[in-house]
């Protein structure tokens, strides 16, 4: 930014000095001068100001679409006058790659398709994507991406695997997530996202950020007399909140313990183990 600071520096102080130095004001050729230094700032500038906030509008995006889809799955059970989520469609004893019968008939009786592509993404989403690495352009291959996929009414494209018995040790529905649609930017992190959602610990992770937890319904403000006390505990705020749940001294009751979305990270010692064990 400091090069860019010069040049508008410069374009400043060339009207400063005709302002103190010549009072019959400026030529055609300063102006277009003055004018064009303008243009070749903006041309640097534009781009990073339009790429944060399109980032910013992809993340509110993407919160409020999974935030959607899991307090959708809670549901299911009741929607389908089932006991839990494994009586349901969305659980399946093993991954056979066909995704008609489990994700495919959630996605196409909960959610407003426009297109169901089946079990591979075909043309419910880009044609090519790619991703930044060391600020380097590269191609990103999205052959691996698989589920019930489908572009939905509001632009967003979705790959949905059903929740799979014992998967990788952890039971979660996972897919992939492109904001909006086949348009650009089709850039992995971006505009196209990984989430897997727990639905016994009420958590959405993501693969990008693989310690990002959203919880939904976020605990109502306290009312009473009580309150000045209440909110000196953080457990008493927010039990699954993260401040409670990494506390000095916590460990965690079991995998499906509330806070276990906190300890997904392998980094985060013998609570990851208690919530994570391995498979």
């Amino acid at each position: 930014m400091s090069h860019k600071r010069s040049l508008l520096g410069g374009c400043l102080s060339v009207f400063r000095n005709k302002f103190r130095g010549n009072k019959k004001g400026f030529s055609i050729t300063e102006v277009l001068i003055a004018l064009g230094v303008i243009a070749v700032i903006a041309v640097l500038i534009l781009p990073v100001i339009t790429t944060r906030a399109q980032n910013k509008s992809f993340a509110l995006s993407y919160d409020t679409e999974v935030k959607q889809m899991l307090n959708s799955l809670e549901g299911l059970p009741v929607s389908e006058n089932k006991e839990d989520i494994t009586n349901t469609m969305m659980y399946v004893e093993s991954d056979t790659g066909n995704y008609a019968n489990n994700a495919g008939a959630y996605i196409n009786k909960y959610m407003k398709v426009v297109k169901y592509c089946g079990n591979e993404p075909g043309d419910c989403f880009g044609g090519q994507y790619y991703e930044y690495k060391d600020n380097d352009r590269t191609v990103f291959d999205i052959k691996d991406i698989k589920g019930a996929c489908a572009l939905l009414k509001n632009g967003v494209s979705i790959c949905l695997k059903p929740q799979i018995k014992n998967a990788s040790g952890i039971e979660e529905i996972q897919g992939w997530i492109d904001l909006n649609g086949p348009k650009g930017p089709n850039i992995y992190g971006r505009d196209l996202r990984t989430f897997a959602i727990n639905l016994k610990q009420k958590a959405v992770f993501t693969e990008e950020e693989p310690t990002r937890v959203i919880v939904p319904d976020p605990p109502a403000p306290c009312e009473g007399e009580d309150c000045g006390e209440i909110e000196k505990d953080p457990c008493k705020v927010n039990p699954r909140g993260e401040e409670c749940c990494k506390r000095e001294g916590f460990v965690a009751s079991g995998k499906d313990d509330i806070c276990c979305p906190w300890y997904r990270d392998a980094s985060t010692g013998p609570n990851h183990l208690i919530c994570y064990p391995n498979p």
